[in-house]
């Protein structure tokens, strides 16, 4: 899946045991690229495996996200080639995030890693 997203520089959102950056993506833009566990996630029923929950809390609302870390990760900054990103997770939200201009937002800190060429 390719889908823009907003770096976030107000982001700190990190998973809490690994501390790995968060990026918050919308459902409807990972496509295929959605872990099956994900499809039918229910809050009650955690034991799938590699899902975590990721607590957020924003202006209007707290709460957690299951979340999955990507086999691969590839990002591309405008004007430059695809880089592939060390770990991180990606927090699946059901619903819009608000602009059509971008479908997920990024923490910073994934973007200060060391990168290695795709």
């Amino acid at each position: 899946s390719v889908f823009p997203e907003l770096v976030d520089t107000g982001s700190n959102l990190t998973e809490p045991f690994s501390h790995c950056p968060v990026i918050v993506c919308e459902e409807r833009a990972l496509g295929s690229a959605m872990p099956p566990e994900l499809k039918n996630f229910n809050l009650s029923e955690t034991r799938a495996q590699g899902l975590r929950l990721v607590p957020y809390k924003t202006i209007n609302s707290i709460g957690l996200l299951p979340a999955f870390m990507p086999d691969t990760l590839l990002v591309r900054l405008q004007g430059e080639s695809a880089k592939k990103v060390g770990d991180c997770y990606i927090a699946v939200l059901d619903k819009p995030l608000g602009s059509d201009d971008y479908r997920a937002v990024c923490n910073p800190q994934m973007l200060i890693q060391n990168f290695i060429l795709a």
